[in-house]
């Protein structure tokens, strides 16, 4: 089985969500406001909400698992190792990290993100910022984390480099298209 290489920028790559979500709208598409867009955007309120609860209490098994499934699976097949594994690496390396990481700050705009759509999957771009000392260094970074809904929940994955936008738009081809960065 090969080792799935780990660091600080990977465990980023996870997401990061600030606490209050102040208001989720949907991109225009010639109609106003629905149920179903009203729906969809509290399932991904709850999941930042639930996301952010779980970091801040150390359930980093919680925190690994809001990476989208399909890109989940590219990088376990990659990297010759089962979901399971992956995950579980994913979670003890980023506890091991967090041991070793001081948190400055934490935060991920959402004052009024647009949910767009590709073809069936919807997502939203999400403005992220981190400020934090780990191993004696501090990292100050801005990117942006993806939300990606799959089956009716919401995932998330920080979009750091171009590396991780061609992982998840071989993973999610509907975001071929989509500027994700």
């Amino acid at each position: 089985m090969k080792k799935l290489a780990t660091s600080l920028p990977l465990i980023l790559a996870l997401g990061a969500c600030q606490p209050a979500v102040d208001q989720i709208q949907m991109a225009p598409t010639g109609g106003g406001s629905t149920v179903v867009e009203t729906e969809r955007a509290a399932r991904l309120r709850a999941r930042v909400d639930g996301f952010n609860a779980a970091f801040h209490a150390g359930d980093y098994a919680t925190v690994t698992s809001v990476m989208p499934p399909r890109l989940v699976a590219r990088l376990a097949k990659r990297s010759g190792m089962s979901q399971r594994e992956l995950r579980r690496l994913l979670t003890d390396t980023t506890a091991q990290l967090m041991k070793n990481t001081k948190l400055h700050s934490y935060s991920m705009q959402t004052n009024a993100p647009e949910i767009h759509q590709a073809g069936a999957i919807h997502y939203a771009i999400l403005p992220t910022t981190t400020d934090l000392t780990a191993y004696g260094k501090r990292l100050k970074q801005s990117n942006n984390t993806l939300a990606i809904e799959e089956g009716g929940k919401w995932y998330l994955v920080r979009v750091e480099k171009p590396s991780h936008e061609v992982d998840i738009k071989a993973a999610y081809p509907e975001l071929k298209s989509a500027n994700i960065r």
